[in-house]
């Protein structure tokens, strides 16, 4: 048996829904990709219209971009794509 510790989603899921809210808030803070995912799953929730908007929204800030991705820069930029 798994200790209530362990992150699993049944140990999660006893927190309730406000108490992980909060920590999604407090993880997210200063994590443009992490904020980018929750408010991808938050509009994926409204609707796919919503989630298409949200991912269209993205593809064509990157498409604006005009910086040089250098080597140190691929790894963020190809998890961000795969996200």
């Amino acid at each position: 048996m798994a200790s209530k510790t362990t992150l699993n989603a049944k140990n999660l899921e006893a927190l309730g829904a406000q108490r992980l809210a909060e920590l999604l808030i407090e993880v997210s803070t200063g994590n443009a990709a992490a904020k980018r995912k929750l408010r991808l799953a938050l509009a994926g929730a409204q609707s796919p219209r919503e989630a298409a908007r949200e991912i269209t929204k993205r593809l064509t800030s990157i498409a604006r971009a005009r910086s040089f991705i250098t080597w140190k820069n691929r790894k963020a930029l190809v998890t961000d794509l795969e996200t």
